[in-house]
């Protein structure tokens, strides 16, 4: 692990530890978190500069993927930092230079009291057919509710979709 490289998982950790739901990183500007649905700046008080971004980008990534990113642009794709979080991360570029949008994943599974989601979202796990659908605007809680409801059906007979992918019936880190 390289000095940016531990940098960038220092800066994430510490998004997390401060309850960020997203990191955003641009070059020019400092680093910006989304705290209670508000971007603030975060971290160190210098701006992040492209050259710096790009080796995030490229050790995110790896180099195979990286190249693919020059030639289309954009990429989204999934960084972890080792008992922290996962993220749901995606680079492009803008004006000519990298930046990237960071979707905090945490390895914890709250519960649906932790989360206040109502009571009848349990009714609905016990049932033995059906469909739910989880909607709202970005940054509402989509991913967390199927979470919710993913981590309360142990012993599924059909599968579970989650944005077209199918899920595997027990999720474990």
């Amino acid at each position: 692990m390289t000095q940016q490289t531990e940098a960038l998982d220092r800066l994430l950790e510490m998004a997390v530890d401060a309850g960020a739901s997203d990191v955003h990183l641009k070059a020019g500007s400092r680093p910006k978190v989304r705290l209670r649905g508000q971007l603030t700046p975060f971290g160190t008080k210098a701006s992040l500069s492209a050259d710096l971004l790009r080796s995030w980008a490229l050790s995110m990534m790896g180099k195979e993927r990286f190249g693919q990113f020059e030639d289309e642009l954009e990429m989204d794709f999934a960084y972890q930092v080792p008992g922290i979080a996962r993220f749901r991360c995606n680079a492009h570029h803008q004006r000519g230079v990298v930046s990237m949008v960071m979707r905090v994943v945490p390895s914890l599974v709250r519960s649906i009291v932790e989360l206040d989601l109502p009571g009848v979202l349990h009714q609905i796990c016990e049932d033995k057919r059906g469909l739910v659908l989880v909607t709202g605007a970005t940054g509402s809680g989509k991913s967390t509710t199927a979470r919710v409801i993913t981590g309360l059906l142990p012993q599924l007979a059909g599968e579970i979709k989650f944005d077209g992918q199918i899920l595997p019936k027990r999720l474990e880190d």
